[in-house]
């Protein structure tokens, strides 16, 4: 009788001692998962005016477009917002251009790591272009705008639609001066002749 009770007992403790281990590390991955939100959020924050969503990446169509899976399971095409990188195929008329096959081929790179993403709308523009692409600025897993990313490393340039003002112009005009002045991607000396 006495050693059914000390085992009990001990069994008691034992579970206790794992119950608070696991809530322990479930607490420290929670507080992990917030820091890592708290950070994304801060970076999206600094203008409170773009609306965000999840979404999930499926796949590269061009290194300014990709596809992606919304909230409701829909699967969209999204067109990056304030870049365009050069044609990597021929299609609806439009010719491949230099330098397009290695866009497409960052984005690739750079997508096969990050596979939730944060779209951000610009308030300055309609959400959908005239194609019914949604139009958005990315935001990766690591917190990174993946259109100044794409422009400063020299795989597109900052693209301004008819002159029309947007939330990342300023950041992405100085990426592009930033990757002419190293001369990173297609601004390197004899790759493309614009």
């Amino acid at each position: 009788m006495r050693t059914k009770r000390l085992i009990n007992i001990f069994l008691i403790i034992f579970f206790a001692i794992l119950s608070f281990f696991w809530l322990y590390q479930y607490n420290n991955k929670e507080i992990d998962n917030l820091n890592t939100e708290h950070s994304i959020a801060t970076k999206i924050s600094k203008n409170s005016l773009l609306k965000s969503e999840r979404v999930i990446f499926l796949r590269v169509v061009d290194g300014d477009t990709i596809l992606i899976t919304d909230k409701q399971n829909k699967i969209q095409r999204v067109r990056i917002k304030g870049i365009n990188t050069p044609e990597s195929m021929n299609v609806n008329g439009r010719v491949k251009e230099c330098f397009g096959y290695e866009a497409k081929e960052k984005a690739k790179e750079i997508f096969s790591k990050n596979k939730n993403l944060i779209l951000l709308f610009d308030p300055n523009s309609n959400k959908y272009d005239k194609y019914d692409r949604l139009l958005a600025y990315i935001i990766l897993e690591n917190g990174e705008d993946y259109g100044e990313k794409m422009i400063k490393e020299g795989y597109a340039y900052e693209y301004t639609y008819h002159g029309r003002f947007y939330q990342n112009q300023k950041k992405y005009k100085i990426a592009q001066k930033y990757a002419e002045k190293h001369k990173k991607g297609l601004w390197r000396d004899g790759v493309c002749n614009f």
